[in-house]
């Protein structure tokens, strides 16, 4: 039976390239609007399509690293552009209003409907993690999890597969992590994210299962 990695979360994984050559990791998700329509929406971090909000609000477009289907039946990576503006002007992406979240999503419905060739799967509001999922599978600090994504860009091959990796959840979830940096000039600098850290570092892994919670793909900053 295959794992839900295999058999959702590789291929509802995006990796996503901004227009300042900036690369990061998205998520198709499903939103069910009316019996079985719905809007597709690529999930990420706000700092994948930039860093500052400034620059967020003056973005046109991120280009999606994806897999289609050839008609020799091969499998092709492949890029779309995406605007980020509507016909109408307004803006086809959203972010979280905390600036301590670090999510944002963006309506890619057109592109996945009006490209069927595209290989994908989507999410679905049952695979994220609620609190109460949290208290009844007992998801805790020391946990080992899953991580699916492109760390610094890197895909497997000539296709645009992600790739997988695992680690534990190195921190207590519902504290917020503060990440305090320092400048060339000595001035330090505080970052508050709000979710849990993912040590990869463990040396039992290549013995040792992982087990894959619905949280991990909700939560994974790196």
């Amino acid at each position: 039976m295959a794992s839900p990695i295999a058999k959702t979360w590789v291929y509802a994984t995006v990796l996503i390239e901004n227009e300042w050559g900036s690369k990061g990791t998205g998520f198709l998700v499903k939103r069910i609007t009316e019996g079985t329509k719905g809007k597709i929406f690529l999930c990420t971090n706000k700092h994948v399509l930039h860093s500052e909000e400034s620059m967020r609000d003056k973005a046109t477009m991120i280009r999606c690293h994806v897999n289609t289907v050839e008609q020799d039946g091969s499998i092709k990576g492949k890029y779309y552009d995406i605007p980020l503006v509507y016909d109408n002007g307004r803006k086809s992406w959203r972010e979280h209003p905390d600036s301590d979240v670090d999510v944002l999503v963006i309506d890619v419905t057109i592109l996945m409907a009006g490209v069927p060739e595209i290989i994908k799967a989507f999410a679905d509001y049952s695979l994220f993690a609620t609190k109460d999922t949290l208290v009844k599978e007992d998801i805790t600090i020391g946990d080992e999890v899953t991580v699916v994504g492109y760390p610094l860009g890197f895909k497997q091959g000539e296709n645009n597969f992600p790739i997988v990796r695992q680690g534990i959840i190195a921190s207590m979830i519902g504290t917020a992590y503060q990440e305090v940096n320092c400048d060339a000039g000595g001035i330090e600098t505080t970052r508050t994210v709000r979710g849990f850290l993912i040590d990869r570092s463990c040396p039992w892994f290549e013995r040792k299962p992982s087990n894959f919670k619905a949280c991990h793909g909700t939560f994974s900053w790196k």
